[in-house]
């Protein structure tokens, strides 16, 4: 979860610091307040999953929804945008691949964890 709380963090600067040249990557109008949201999206995701490093048990759960629903969510809108508006812009399409793979690769982890804990007696309860 640390590598996903440093994405989080990283997106966060994009969408804030560089607003407007994340925008025009992504092809999307510049100067819109959107890119802010989004960036404040982004920073509570990588800190939520930052913490995992310190909080066990079903935070390890709300971590994992968070990089699921979230991601999930972009890459359907991204899909739309390269469906509906013909919007084949490089932040547009390549993003798919951390919306779509970090959530599985989340969903994964936490499985794997989940079993390695069972065996263990730390089972993660919800």
């Amino acid at each position: 979860m640390i590598c996903f709380g440093v994405n989080g963090i990283y997106a966060f600067m994009g969408h804030f610091f560089f607003s407007n040249y994340t925008a025009t990557l992504i092809g999307w109008p510049a100067g819109n307040p959107f890119q802010l949201e989004v960036a404040f999206a982004d920073l509570a995701l990588g800190a939520i999953c930052l913490l995992n490093a310190f909080f066990k048990g079903s935070y390890r759960i709300a971590s994992t929804l968070s990089q699921t629903i979230f991601p999930e969510c972009a890459g359907l809108l991204h899909i739309h945008e390269m469906i509906v508006k013909k919007n084949f812009n490089t932040g547009n399409t390549l993003i798919l691949l951390t919306d779509l793979f970090v959530p599985l690769l989340a969903v994964i982890l936490l499985v794997l964890t989940n079993r390695t804990n069972t065996k263990t007696g730390n089972k993660i309860s919800a």
